[in-house]
């Protein structure tokens, strides 16, 4: 699916957060948004999954305006923050069938565990989420985002306390999403990551689109000096 944002605004306390944003999210192509702490980030994804209503401009979904007041805006993305309302007290494997029946999907336990085995949380799967580490937790939330085939997804800093055995699986996660025509917005304020792993960057700044660059054709150092050389 194909997400197009026009001349997006908005601000809290009269203080402007994002300022006239426009681009457009290929169906299928993975995006990383890359800002530092304060640039817009989370509040561009939580507009974009209708979560946050637009001060101005509009988003659309294959040519359809969506609104945080309507909730069949929401059935076609799915948004990863820093708290994905997961449950303490509930197993990561109770937390995922819970979540998969809020959304309709009553995944089997096999169908389960097949998305924690696949980010190597089968041997924790029973365990109650309150004792994971937060690498274990951000793992947890990839899982779900795995077991919900939205065909949108937003993630906000996902590399967030990931080892490298896991930013190699969250690595392998988005060529299997691409496969299957997922459209992605990838928060992080990493630089070096989404160099080999995503087809476009686009830089916040202050609100502001600062850089929008496709990586198509270009070398990571290519990349890398052209990102620094207008940062």
């Amino acid at each position: 699916m194909q997400v197009d944002i026009s001349g997006i605004c908005k601000s809290f306390y009269l203080q402007n957060v994002l300022s006239n944003l426009s681009f457009t999210l290929s169906s299928g192509s993975a995006t990383c948004l890359l800002g530092s702490n304060g640039s817009g980030k989370t509040t561009t994804l939580k507009l974009l999954s209708s979560i946050t209503s637009i001060g101005s401009g509009k988003v659309c979904i294959n040519g359809k305006e969506i609104s945080p007041s309507d909730p069949l805006s929401r059935q076609y993305s799915l948004y990863i923050g820093h708290n994905a309302s997961l449950y303490p007290s509930l197993s990561g494997k109770e937390n995922l069938l819970f979540i998969s029946g809020l959304y309709g999907l009553h995944a089997n336990k096999d169908k389960i565990r097949e998305c924690l085995g696949y980010l190597s949380l089968e041997k924790h799967c029973d365990k109650q989420i309150k004792f994971y580490s937060q690498g274990m937790l951000q793992r947890l939330k990839l899982a779900m985002a795995d077991l919900i085939p939205t065909p949108i997804l937003y993630l906000d800093e996902p590399l967030n306390a990931l080892d490298q055995e896991g930013r190699d699986l969250f690595n392998d996660l988005i060529i299997k999403w691409k496969n299957i025509n997922r459209t992605m917005l990838i928060a992080t304020h990493n630089i070096d990551w989404p160099l080999n792993v995503v087809d476009r960057i686009i830089i916040l700044k202050s609100g502001h689109i600062d850089l929008d660059v496709s990586l198509k054709g270009m070398s990571k150092e290519e990349v890398t000096s052209y990102i620094k050389g207008n940062g």
